[in-house]
């Protein structure tokens, strides 16, 4: 019996099969490295986040100062709201701000004073939304 050189079709077949599982498995393994780097950049994204707006809080609170209607520097103070006066732009000019959870989402309502005497319309609060898809408990 005669052997001639190179391959027949059910080695070739053999071949290409095992290549092909081979890179499946690799393809499966990359695409794992992939999701868990986006999930990794996102949690990094959304801590440097959760710092800054944390670091703007404890300052704003820090500074709290008796506003210009004689009140307490801190207004209120509840489970998901915090309400006190402080001078935000420097200016001399004492705003209320409220930080808020509502619906899932932190926000930050500025509350400029106006009128003679100074009075704090609540109707006149800017509100800005500072983060979203907040968890209620730790998983």
């Amino acid at each position: 019996m005669r052997r001639e050189n190179g391959f027949n079709l059910l080695e070739v077949v053999i071949s290409i099969t095992i290549f092909g599982m081979i890179i499946a498995v690799f393809a499966v393994m990359q695409l794992g490295v992939l999701r868990n780097n986006q999930i990794s950049r996102t949690r990094n994204t959304i801590d440097q986040q959760s710092l800054i707006i944390l670091r703007n809080f404890t300052l704003e609170l820090r500074a709290a100062q008796t506003p210009s209607d004689g009140s307490f520097p801190i207004l209120t103070s509840a489970e998901d709201t915090v309400t006190f006066y402080t001078d935000k732009g420097g200016d001399s000019i004492i705003e209320r701000i409220r930080y808020s959870v509502e619906n899932g989402a932190l926000k930050r309502g500025i509350t400029i004073p106006n009128g003679q005497p100074l009075t704090y319309d609540v109707a006149n609060e800017s509100v800005v939304t500072l983060m979203e898809n907040l968890l209620a408990e730790p998983p």
